[in-house]
């Protein structure tokens, strides 16, 4: 008998790659993710004409994507975790988000500087206090996306609501704390701060959805 016909080790076999093929997917997706924000951004500043050179819209975009990849598959690792998910997915976010912002930071500075844009005015807020807003806001969505993705029957509106609830809530947050920094603080870069806030968890928690559901697919499951 071989070993491919034992059911275990088959299924132990399997996992692995179900496992890697759960990754791939995540990671191509949160590329696409990372590159729509700063899509949404550039046309956030077509409408104000203040379009930036395409040396900055490349550090930018880079930026973007590593911060997406870094997260949203940090989360979905934790989805393989089976009854621990919640509490894996909800961990994994904790830990990610402020690790992804530190390293989206740097890939944003060494791009820039290797291309010779010009740096931008200092950030208002301390990177380690959003650092800290990021863990808090990650591992919450890592819980809630943990939850909404193990139901029997998941869907796609709720995944939607769950990460624009977290993500308006953020972006409330932030908003207030860059006007009580920055009082003068243009409308208009408030609103782009809000919306970049409002839809990468938006975004992270659809990525899941898409990724959950094609494996779900995959294994012949509703």
């Amino acid at each position: 008998m071989s070993s491919d016909s034992l059911p275990g080790v088959a299924h132990a076999s399997a996992a692995p790659d179900r496992f890697w093929d759960q990754s791939v997917r995540v990671a191509v997706w949160s590329v696409a993710l990372g590159i729509g924000l700063e899509i949404a951004h550039l046309a956030l500043l077509a409408f104000q004409d203040r379009l930036p050179d395409v040396a900055l819209v490349m550090a930018e975009t880079l930026g973007k994507v590593t911060w997406s990849v870094l997260v949203c598959v940090s989360i979905s690792f934790g989805m393989a975790a089976g009854r621990a998910r919640p509490r894996a997915m909800a961990l994994l976010g904790m830990l990610s988000a402020p690790a992804g912002f530190a390293i989206a930071r740097s890939v944003h500075k060494g791009v820039g500087s290797a291309l010779s844009v010009a740096p931008g005015t200092a950030e208002a807020l301390s990177p380690f206090l959003m650092a800290g807003i990021k863990a808090v806001e990650y591992g919450v969505l890592g819980l809630v996306v943990a939850r909404i993705s193990s139901r029997p029957v998941i869907s796609l509106r709720i995944h939607i609501l769950a990460g624009l609830a977290i993500g308006v809530a953020a972006a409330i947050l932030v908003s207030m704390l860059l006007l009580r920094a920055q009082p003068n603080t243009p409308t208009m870069v408030i609103v782009g701060r809000a919306v970049a806030e409002i839809l990468f968890p938006v975004g992270c928690s659809t990525v899941i959805y898409v990724t959950e559901r094609a494996m779900r697919l995959a294994r012949g499951s509703p």
